[in-house]
């Protein structure tokens, strides 16, 4: 999936991640929905990282981030951030 557009938004913690960041440097705002962003920012070991997902950026620090866009026969687009803290 090529949905990306070069994410570069890398924080010191999974909880410092903003929003409006990531969608910046994912879409550009006018083409996203505010309320159908989801961050996800699991405590402890990371989950493993659903084959749906492409690895965008891996920090050596603390973060795995990847963006998955709405299949196109879905109604609603939405955006969906994974953010992992890494141990």
């Amino acid at each position: 999936m090529q949905s990306a557009k070069a994410l570069r938004a890398m924080a010191a913690t999974a909880m410092e991640i903003e929003v409006n960041d990531i969608l910046d440097s994912v879409l550009p705002l006018e083409e996203v929905n505010l309320e159908r962003i989801v961050i996800i920012t699991p405590f402890g070991e990371a989950p493993p990282i659903p084959e749906e997902f492409d690895v965008i950026e891996e920090s050596n620090l603390l973060l795995y981030l990847k963006v998955q866009e709405a299949e196109e026969d879905e109604e609603d687009d939405y955006v969906v951030v994974w953010a992992y803290r890494k141990w």
